[in-house]
């Protein structure tokens, strides 16, 4: 559905932590634009942030690498805020919606082995970090203020879902690092 909704072909899944992300891809093989699908019960306060982080960071160092928020066809962030950039769309067999979101496609390589990264690449990784985080050093938002559970300050609070992991080895690795 979402696919219709937006008039493009999805190419293959990325997997994601939170969203569902797809690689658009045009009749001509050509990659179009990242596309994600939010959790039903994600908000959209939250969604919003993510796309006004990515416009405040790009402000700051354009030429900072950054995929940008393509704005919905209709829409106007003038009038419609960070909503712009975000459609909503009826779940399939639910009650529930989603908002799909479209971002640029920025070259590079799919996920790979990190043991396989050059010192040259660990370096430029380490480059882009610290220029995105000077970038959006002014920017404040307040759904800007989440747990996140992997963020290693909480990690603690994984601790509760232990009983999820079946295999008694991998069980108590994780119990021993927590």
């Amino acid at each position: 559905a979402a696919s219709r909704r937006i008039g493009r072909r999805i190419l293959r899944n990325l997997g994601s932590e939170r969203d569902q992300t797809f690689l658009l891809r045009g009749p001509t093989g050509v990659d179009l634009a990242i596309m994600k699908v939010s959790n039903a019960a994600e908000d959209p306060a939250t969604l919003d942030m993510e796309a006004l982080a990515v416009l405040h960071a790009h402000r700051v160092d354009p030429t900072l690498p950054m995929a940008l928020p393509r704005i919905v066809p209709g829409a106007d962030p003038e009038r419609d805020g960070a909503a712009a950039f975000r459609a909503s769309v009826a779940g399939v067999g639910t009650d529930s919606s989603h908002f799909v979101r479209v971002y640029e496609v920025l070259p590079g390589l799919g996920r790979g082995d990190p043991g396989g990264l050059s010192d040259a690449a660990i370096a430029d990784w380490g480059e882009m970090t610290a220029r995105l985080a000077r970038a959006l050093r002014g920017f404040f938002h307040p759904k800007a203020q989440r747990t996140m559970l992997w963020d290693i300050q909480h990690a603690s609070r994984t601790r509760a879902m232990l009983a999820d992991i079946h295999d008694p080895e991998r069980r108590a690795a994780v119990a021993a690092v927590l």
